[in-house]
Formats: structure tokens, sequence, C-alpha cells
């Protein structure tokens, strides 16, 4: 399990914990469709667009720091 080997006091997991995921779903669930293939948790595009944005990154670069810091996994 990633909460076994990654720093659970790092601030990016402190923010993480603190975020109320369960509202993402329930605001965006309007938007889904009962037909098709399932869509990603809400928690990873959000995640990515938060941690983006708490980086100052551009699409490219975020993908390249997101693999590399495993803190930052825990935003999936």
């Amino acid at each position: 399990m990633l909460e076994d080997f990654i720093d659970m006091n790092h601030e990016s997991v402190l923010l993480v914990n603190k975020i109320d995921w369960s509202s993402f779903e329930k605001e965006s669930s309007i938007y889904y469709s009962e037909k098709g293939a399932p869509s990603v948790p809400d928690r990873m595009p959000v995640g990515g667009m938060l941690f983006k944005y708490l980086s100052n990154l551009c699409n490219e670069r975020l993908w390249e720091y997101w693999i590399r810091d495993v803190c930052f996994w825990y935003f999936h």
C-alpha cells in the first residue's frame, strides 16, 4: 500500500486528507452517464489540477513531476 512507504506527514498528503472528495463526486455526478465504460475517479483529475496549480507546473511538466515524487501519487 502507498500509505506504507510515503511520508504521511508530507504537506501534500495532509492536504489530500483534508479534501472532501465525496463532494466532488456528488457535484459532478449529474454529468455522468449510466452507459458506457466507467469514468476515472474524480480524485484523479481534480487532484491533478490542484497539484498542477500548487506546484506552478505546465501540462508537460506535470506528469514528469508526478512520476518522480511518490507523495504526489497520493492525489490519485
